[in-house]
């Protein structure tokens, strides 16, 4: 056992400078280290069996809120098309050729929707319907991603690995 000294420095210390018999020593520590498997064990345990309960309610949570914002977004969308058409990509471009903020947001937005397409088609292995899927990951944006997790969460049951990276990545 090391203890600070007079000088600040360690120094050795025996179990007679400790006030304690070497068996009462032994013994003191033998029921700490109990005492701490003890408190982790009765910690561990819950939270083992929490953790279970704690996935399921939370990806049916995740799918909840998947489904409410493709509910939003596809509301939202019908609106704005009965009221402006379907002239998005003339509005999204020249917003970005102004150089202004709703340019910037359009180019920010954009960025993601081609990182989730890339994704989309990793995902499936940059095959034919990786590609299909990746397109319409860039041109369906949230409505297409809200409703291709929902579906894919489903197909592999809640399991989070294998819905981001792809069944045969996931092993």
């Amino acid at each position: 056992m090391r203890q600070r000294g007079a000088s600040g420095g360690l120094e050795r210390a025996s179990i007679a400078d400790t006030g304690k018999s070497p068996s009462s020593a032994i013994s003191s520590h033998r029921t700490n280290a109990r005492s701490e498997i003890n408190r982790n064990t009765a910690v561990i345990l819950p939270l083992q069996l929490v953790g279970t309960l704690t996935k399921d309610l939370v990806m049916a949570a995740f799918r909840t809120l998947l489904i409410a914002m493709a509910v939003v977004l596809a509301a939202y969308t019908a609106i704005v098309i009965s009221n402006h058409g379907l002239g998005l990509l003339p509005v999204f471009f020249g917003d970005m050729a102004t150089m202004g903020w709703p340019g910037q947001f359009n180019l920010d937005f954009m960025f993601m929707l081609a990182l989730a397409a890339i994704w989309v088609a990793w995902r499936h292995e940059f095959s034919a319907a990786g590609f299909a899927l990746g397109a319409l990951a860039l041109f369906g944006g949230a409505l297409f991603l809200t409703i291709y997790l929902l579906i894919v969460s489903m197909q592999v049951q809640g399991d989070v690995y294998r819905m981001l990276l792809g069944s045969r990545r996931s092993h």
